[in-house]
């Protein structure tokens, strides 16, 4: 499948930040554009002229756009000038989105990630169901910017490099850009799934309208990403947002890092597993009971019984709500983020709990209290958030302003 060969890819950087300022909706007219960017009228007549011409912009000249009192002529993205394709790879499942430019999903699947096969698999089925969403679509094929992929870490994002991904035993070290490039022959982006679904938020979600994010992220794992002053923060390993491995608790429990009490032996869906299973034990001992080796219950199946009330499903995901609550506290701390958004498919069926919980911890040990609350929003995106992610990282990278002169 050859992509992405009409979409107009902006290299101006006037004009990204145009676009930029009319897809967040900051500002719609002519004069506010100018005003906004500090450019002449002439300047952003020009840039407007160009972005017309180009199809990535529209002129609603409606009485609705006169009856608001703004101008009579309004600037709007055209979402059909451009589209991406997203795919989020999880341990069991594998989403897939087709998305317009304004990042609303026109096709949607789901498949089971192969179990056999590792990577080679994978990408074997990533190259025909992308093919077979266009296609059913309707949509031309040198409309759609390329692929973009959300997987888990750890990965170089640059090379597309996935590096013993947790959960998925026969990946290794996998060049999965490579794999995906020379089965598609598209532009292709690799990044973290939780970095991936922090630019879909930016894009089209709770967050479109901020420039500083913290996002957690809640599937088979759990992952956090920043995005600050409207670009993703990596660091100098590429490890920058990332909670699993900060220490919360120096008496907790050993991990796999080599400190103790990590956010993420609290807060992971397998932590909590673990935790429900030592609660039960304990309850089913303090009753007397016969010992019995009960089913392990899944993830999914904590989630549904803690949300029907009191029970040591319930205890054990409000404790690693409080306790994922402390870790992000240290972050709003020192980053000051405009945002903190909870998504992920982990996250869903147990939403009531980590929103109340989370947004309760901010706000009564926020420091400088009355000064400025948290806000703390779920995503709308629900289980498709990694791959409407995915989608994103191509639009993103092809029409966000950033500054390379």
């Amino acid at each position: 499948m050859r992509t992405g060969t009409r979409a107009l890819r902006l290299g101006d950087y006037n004009q990204q930040v145009v676009l930029e300022l009319v897809r967040t909706r900051t500002a719609t007219s002519r004069a506010e554009l100018a005003q906004r960017t500090g450019l002449t009228f002439q300047a952003i007549s020009k840039i407007v002229r160009r972005l017309v011409a180009s199809g990535l912009l529209l002129e609603d000249t409606s009485r609705e756009a006169a009856r608001t009192g703004r101008p009579p002529t309004v600037l709007r993205i055209d979402p059909t000038a451009a589209y991406a394709l997203g795919v989020h790879i999880d341990r069991d499942e594998t989403a897939y989105v087709l998305v317009d430019l304004a990042g609303t999903v026109v096709e949607r699947e789901r498949r089971r990630t192969p179990r056999r096969g590792g990577p080679s698999r994978s990408a074997d089925q990533i190259a025909r169901v992308t093919r077979q969403l266009v296609e059913r679509s309707g949509i031309e094929r040198d409309q759609v910017l390329g692929v973009g992929v959300g997987a888990p870490g750890p990965l170089d994002p640059g090379e597309g490099i996935l590096d013993n991904p947790g959960g998925m035993p026969e990946w290794g070290r996998v060049h999965l850009k490579k794999m995906l490039v020379e089965r598609i022959s598209c532009d292709v982006a690799v990044d973290n799934d939780a970095v991936a679904a922090a630019v879909g938020e930016t894009w089209n979600g709770k967050a479109h309208d901020v420039r500083n994010l913290l996002f957690v992220y809640i599937g088979w794992g759990l992952g956090t990403a920043l995005v600050l002053d409207g670009q993703v923060y990596r660091g100098g390993a590429g490890l920058g947002g990332d909670l699993y491995h900060v220490p919360i608790d120096p008496g907790g429990p050993l991990c796999p890092c080599g400190s103790r009490g990590c956010v993420g032996q609290y807060a992971s869906p397998a932590a909590i597993l673990e935790d429900v299973r030592r609660r039960s034990k304990v309850r089913r001992h303090a009753a007397s009971r016969p010992h019995t080796a009960p089913t392990p219950p899944s993830y999914g199946d904590v989630c549904r019984v803690a949300v029907n009330g009191p029970s040591v499903e319930r205890d054990a995901l409000v404790h690693a709500a409080t306790m994922l609550g402390l870790g992000l506290l240290g972050v709003v701390a020192v980053l000051d983020p405009d945002l903190v958004v909870l998504g992920g498919a982990g996250l869903e069926a147990a939403r009531p709990i980590y929103e109340s919980v989370i947004r309760r911890t901010l706000t009564e040990r926020v420091p400088l209290p009355g000064q400025r609350e948290t806000r703390v929003e779920i995503s709308d995106a629900g289980s498709d958030v990694g791959a409407i992610g995915a989608a994103s990282l191509l639009l993103h990278n092809t029409y966000a302003p950033r500054f390379t002169g």
